[in-house]
């Protein structure tokens, strides 16, 4: 209390006081106890306060230099939720399922000076779908899409066999790429399971190739009720029969069984004469062929079917067709079917 002693006897030096006021004054300062001012606690909590502030800040710069090391930090922003509306398999995810290590997955990995990271999952029937984001310790990414060298297996270890799987998405900064990679079962299944990946290679814009060994293990969950099979059972002509179709929220496949070895095409149209987004074919495993729609949040409430086998000599204009008037032309025959 010495600060508070100096001030109030330079108050009284400075004003008169009556005699009683100023004994009961000098009495009560010589029975405070000395604490030193307190001047000094705010100076070392400033003092602390900068030290801290110094501390978070080395931290950031370690971080946005390091993207190796800033992979480790928890994934703040959905990947779905930032490239869902951009993507070929555009729509949204709302069933998707954050992934959280546990004994059954591997979540991610670091090789070749790429760390690649799972984040979420969503399983729609015949699909998985699985958002990755891709830091680098160097290489430089843009907007394109990374295609990887991989293989895989549903509910077993990878297969032997490549595909080039893409990785759709955007570029976060120069060495940061988050997307969405898509795995097809061969048939539709409602059970969840696992799906272990092993990944070889990535393949960037500008001819820049990544080789590393990248393995993951993703679980996901059985398919909401958002998707729906419909029984066909069309025999379109001698060799070929539209056996089913399947709808989810983000694609259409058509599965067909075919007796030549020349593969149908196959373009769909909805209800309101807009061309249905071919984008491939299945991989020829399973008992049937299988056709591959991008559904870009369209409500389909009708399809409209044309087909043309593989020696008609307008198959791939059908395939290009903007209207329904375009395809009569460049089919061998054409039906519909309600989506109930």
């Amino acid at each position: 209390m010495n600060t508070f002693k100096h001030k109030m006897k330079k108050y009284a030096n400075n004003r008169p006081l009556p005699p009683s006021v100023k004994e009961k004054t000098e009495v009560t300062l010589a029975h405070l106890p000395d604490y030193p001012a307190s001047l000094p606690v705010h100076r070392y909590t400033w003092r602390g306060a900068a030290v801290l502030a110094s501390v978070l800040l080395l931290c950031c710069l370690f971080v946005s230099v390091t993207p190796s090391f800033a992979s480790r930090f928890p994934v703040l922003q959905s990947i779905f939720s930032l490239v869902e509306k951009h993507t070929i398999y555009s729509g949204s995810y709302r069933h998707a399922t954050p992934l959280s290590p546990g004994e059954n997955s591997r979540l991610s990995v670091s090789s070749g000076g790429v760390h690649l990271s799972a984040s979420e999952v969503c399983f729609d029937g015949f699909s998985v779908y699985i958002t990755l984001r891709a830091q680098a310790d160097e290489a430089v990414f843009s907007d394109a899409p990374v295609c990887m060298k991989t293989q895989f297996g549903f509910n077993r270890d990878a297969g032997k066999e490549d595909y080039d799987i893409i990785l759709d998405g955007k570029a976060e900064n120069r060495h940061t790429y988050a997307g969405i990679m898509k795995l097809d079962q061969s048939d539709i299944t409602k059970e969840g399971g696992f799906v272990k990946i092993h990944i070889t290679r990535l393949y960037l814009e500008n001819d820049t190739e990544i080789s590393g060994k990248w393995d993951l293990t993703i679980p996901y969950s059985a398919p909401s009720d958002s998707c729906q099979e419909v029984y066909v059972g069309k025999k379109v002509n001698s060799h070929l029969t539209i056996e089913k179709i399947f709808l989810s929220p983000y694609q259409i496949v058509v599965f067909s069984r075919e007796k030549t070895s020349d593969t149908s095409q196959i373009a769909l149209f909805d209800q309101d004469g807009q061309p249905v987004s071919f984008e491939e074919i299945g991989d020829g495993s399973g008992p049937l062929n299988r056709s591959l729609y991008a559904r870009k949040g369209k409500n389909i409430s009708k399809l409209y079917i044309y087909t043309a086998d593989g020696s008609f000599p307008h198959r791939m204009d059908l395939l290009n067709a903007k209207t329904r008037k375009k395809a009569k032309l460049y089919c061998e025959s054409s039906f519909s079917i309600d989506i109930p």
